[in-house]
């Protein structure tokens, strides 16, 4: 979103959802599991993503705090 001229968001961390994929398509060409009978998951970890350019230019300021949690 902040590529677009989003300012702000939450973004899933795309790594951790990357070892998520690998660890199931192993399962799945090991013969481990069937496709069709592994469950859906969703990662827990996301960024916190801010967009500084569209910030500055539209004259905002974000609190250093924000970054910290």
């Amino acid at each position: 979103m902040t590529k677009i001229g989003g300012t702000v968001t939450y973004s899933v961390n795309y790594y951790d959802m990357g070892v998520l994929t690998a660890k199931k398509a192993i399962e799945v060409l090991e013969g481990i599991k069937d496709i069709k009978n592994i469950p859906l998951e969703t990662v827990d970890s996301y960024n916190f993503v801010v967009n500084t350019n569209m910030i500055n230019k539209l004259g905002l300021t974000i609190p250093n705090d924000i970054y910290m949690n």
